[in-house]
């Protein structure tokens, strides 16, 4: 496959770019790591724990899980330290903002150029394209060829259009994807990234919910399907999620500060607006 891998690394409060030699076949995230670390510290292969770095998609400034095994899509890949440094506690996302920032030619003192807006022929291509993309990965899923909508979706990140709309529907449709093949870590990723987009509309929060029980994260799907509920219109949906959560876990009732209280609250909300399910 002789894969190229470009990668951005945070080492000694220093960005360093490096790309890695060609790959014969695609390499893990840990792989990716110790290649970079042995390029920069000019040593043998290195080796990395999964609990020390945290890698992210540049382009996108979405966590890649270090334990994935997969970087199908991904062009440009950041690592840094869970201890930071200079960047300390800093999220994912600025971590890549400071990564692409970092590879930005400084301007001349000499001559400056100056700022163009985008030609809008071009924005409408891209749009479209991505639009193109998001109805291929929309007929995949019909069909549960989920592998073929995931690879549909990544290619919306690449082209990367403007339209807040289609990128909610990308983000959140490649996760649900990704956790139909189990991936569920990688999809809470993206799930999250739909949040970012639009954090009024309530899908995003219930497949959070759902990732998040799947992960045993049962506190955290807790909080999420209440967010779900908790949006105007179609909360039945997340409640309904909800409910078995609380069942087999009722403990979270009395040990988590004030979710008895949101559940109540949402119930009530619910009710009010005649989406409550009726008791069997």
């Amino acid at each position: 496959m002789n894969l190229k891998i470009e990668v951005s690394l945070l080492y000694n409060d220093e960005v360093r770019h490096v790309t890695l030699p060609p790959f014969a076949e695609e390499p893990s995230v840990i792989q990716v790591i110790g290649a970079a670390l042995a390029l920069v510290k000019k040593k043998g292969m290195m080796r990395v724990s999964s609990t020390d770095y945290v890698a992210v998609d540049v382009d996108t400034g979405i966590e890649i899980p270090v334990k994935s095994m997969s970087l199908r899509g991904i062009n440009h890949v950041g690592i840094y330290p869970k201890k930071q440094g200079f960047m300390a506690d800093a999220t994912p996302a600025l971590m890549a903002k400071a990564f692409r920032t970092s590879r930005k030619p400084k301007a001349s003192k000499k001559a400056s150029v100056p700022e163009t807006s985008p030609d809008p022929l071009l924005v409408e291509a891209a749009e479209n394209k991505a639009k193109e993309f998001l109805a291929r990965g929309m007929e995949a899923e019909k069909v549960k060829n989920w592998e073929q909508a995931i690879d549909c979706y990544r290619m919306i990140f690449r082209i990367n259009p403007a339209d807040p709309a289609i990128r909610y529907s990308a983000f959140y449709n490649v996760a649900h994807s990704l956790m139909r093949v189990k991936k569920f870590d990688e999809a809470a990723g993206y799930a999250h990234a739909a949040v970012v987009v639009s954090r009024e509309r309530h899908p995003a929060y219930n497949l959070l919910g759902i990732i998040y029980n799947e992960l045993g994260r049962y506190q955290d799907a807790a909080w999420y399907l209440l967010a779900a509920a908790g949006r105007a219109g179609k909360g039945k949906a997340a409640w309904v999620n909800l409910q078995p959560i609380l069942a087999k876990h009722p403990e979270l009732l009395t040990d988590v500060p004030y979710l008895a209280d949101t559940v109540e609250a949402t119930r009530k909300v619910l009710e009010t607006r005649g989406q409550l399910p009726k008791a069997h």
